[in-house]
């Protein structure tokens, strides 16, 4: 037996949490460390966490939480999320809370992304402290975004339905149901209800079914709070912010050098498309079906989101949940798969540290920095976009390799299908 084999399972998962905890300890006790990683810090600590508590206390005071301001919030914020958050005052929690509970969902967040990532070795739990500790982690972190809520769920859900049982999908099931009230885009990430071993055509349609029946279920009973909390979600209009709308936002922007923003959106948009037309040849998914299931998961809300407005940084961590599932197959046998998830992992590391000159960005004054900033910003969204481009096609080639699976026949074979033909 070597020796990492006698390393206990927690050991590198803990480094990684704790170098991440670390970082965030020197930003609270010196503060304009936060600005230099990229993260706008706001007062009180876990403001967005205040706003979801503020707009409990709203309801549970007589108040309109959906006003426009809310007074209950020191920022005037009106609730843009789903109508369950606003049973929060029922469970005792209130806004005097605000520091033990945000702090709670933020150490939980961090502590399960580690474990999400599960690297076994110390290279590895670099990688992993380099993804939890982005600006849009950092962000999520700092501010207590319910976002980290919602991939905690997620999480859930994609590891019971990699356990490939009933039970197991009937958890995974129960959790997406639950996200889907606090917030809406996890109905995108129905399709983890696939991972594991295929139970068969018929069945996952069931399963796909009864996910589609519980989304119905949910939207039509909250359907007024829905339509309000969606009307009062802003629209970003600022360019250090991800989502398809920011390209034709930054190409209208009159004071943006196009051809500076071209010469980064290419070869951005490029280095996705050389991966997939690299693995092209590579078999679809991995070896773990619960991996499987949190690229689905994060891939389908990912795009969701990015196609639909523009998101602060916090929404970056939905990606966790696809690097998880590339850091797992990047810590697998020697081979094309591996390769492929190892640069998949690079592109996605370069593509979130760039938020890092976000702050820099605010302040651009000479034509000589602005056209360094027009390329970044360029660069950036080419990287974003493409990233995106490249869950889609993951997704779709796994989806077509479950779709063949179904025509194994029901000798045992499908066992193999699931170890073999998922395998990198």
């Amino acid at each position: 037996m070597n020796a990492a084999a006698k390393q206990p399972a927690w050991l590198w998962p803990t480094a990684s949490a704790g170098l991440v905890l670390a970082l965030l300890c020197a930003c609270v006790l010196h503060e304009p460390l936060w600005l230099g990683l990229g993260v706008f810090h706001l007062k009180p600590y876990f403001a967005d966490w205040f706003a979801v508590l503020a707009a409990s206390d709203a309801r549970a005071a007589g108040a309109d939480p959906y006003a426009v301001p809310n007074f209950f919030d020191p920022f005037g914020r009106p609730h843009i999320y789903g109508p369950w958050w606003l049973e929060l005052s029922a469970l005792g929690l209130t806004r005097a809370h605000n520091f033990a509970s945000g702090l709670t969902l933020s150490l939980a967040a961090l502590l399960a992304g580690a474990w999400l990532l599960r690297p076994r070795g110390p290279g590895a739990a670099l990688v992993a402290a380099a993804v939890l500790a982005t600006p849009g982690f950092l962000l999520a972190y700092e501010r207590a975004n319910n976002d980290l809520a919602i991939v905690l769920l997620l999480a859930l859900a994609g590891w019971a339905a990699g356990r490939g049982s009933r039970a197991g999908r009937i958890l995974a099931l129960a959790g997406l149901l639950f996200a889907a009230g606090l917030k809406i885009y996890p109905v995108a990430a129905a399709g983890l209800l696939l991972a594991g071993r295929p139970a068969g055509r018929g069945r996952d349609a069931c399963w796909l079914g009864l996910a589609a029946i519980g989304f119905g279920a949910i939207a039509w009973l909250y359907a007024p709070e829905f339509q309000r909390a969606v009307g009062l979600v802003p629209r970003l209009d600022i360019a250090q912010a991800y989502g398809l709308p920011v390209i034709p936002y930054l190409w209208d922007n009159p004071g943006m050098l196009r051809g500076w923003l071209v010469a980064g959106l290419l070869p951005g948009l490029g280095f996705w498309a050389w991966r997939a037309w690299r693995g092209r040849r590579v078999p679809a998914g991995g070896a773990e079906p619960m991996a499987e299931g949190w690229l689905l998961a994060g891939a389908g809300v990912w795009f969701l989101c990015y196609a639909v407005n523009t998101n602060f940084g916090y929404r970056s961590v939905l990606l966790l949940l696809p690097a998880a599932a590339w850091l797992r197959w990047a810590q697998g046998p020697a081979g094309p798969g591996r390769t492929q998830a190892r640069w998949a992992l690079g592109g996605l590391l370069v593509t979130l540290w760039l938020a890092v000159f976000h702050p820099a960005m605010m302040v651009i004054s000479s034509l000589a920095t602005l056209r360094v900033c027009a390329w970044t910003l360029g660069l950036e969204n080419g990287l974003v976009l493409g990233l995106t481009l490249y869950l889609a096609w993951e997704v779709a080639r796994w989806l077509q390799a479950r779709w063949q699976a179904y025509g194994v026949p029901a000798s045992g074979s499908s066992a193999v299908v699931n170890s073999a033909a998922f395998t990198s």
